[in-house]
């Protein structure tokens, strides 16, 4: 995966906290994980623009 048309943990544990119901601080490392554990541990830009979008 092309690290410009990714996130890595750092971005994504930032933003996932904002829906408590679906991560907090505690489990965000762990979901990030489950979610990129086949592409190499990076999510794509357009699943967390899918996420984000989820935010409003």
């Amino acid at each position: 995966v092309d690290s410009d048309n990714s996130v890595g943990k750092e971005a994504f544990c930032r933003i996932a906290p904002a829906i408590p119901a679906i991560a907090d601080v505690v489990t965000c490392h762990d979901l990030f994980d489950v979610l990129t554990s086949s592409i190499g541990g990076r999510l794509t830009f357009s699943t967390y623009e899918k996420y984000l979008g989820g935010l409003e």
